[in-house]
């Protein structure tokens, strides 16, 4: 869940730096958290191969997103 806040946290500065700054491109980022538990015997390898995953999820949902909205901007002219 601390993972999580951080992410937004830097999802909504970043945001906020793309609206103030105006260029003709944007800032993005994609990212992916695994957590440890000292419970469970996972590798760093393990951990890094979830956080990975984490990460092209996120991006693939981005790119759904962005895809969904072209679609409709292509449909409504706007």
């Amino acid at each position: 869940e601390q993972a999580q806040e951080v992410g937004a946290r830097i999802e909504d500065r970043m945001e906020h730096y793309n609206a103030l700054e105006q260029k003709p491109y944007k800032i993005g980022l994609s990212y992916g958290f695994a957590e440890y538990s000292s419970c469970c015997s996972q590798s760093i390898e393990e951990l890094l191969e979830n956080a990975d995953r984490r990460m092209y999820q996120m991006k693939q949902g981005a790119r759904s997103a962005i895809h969904k909205w072209t679609t409709l901007e292509q449909r409504f002219g706007q």
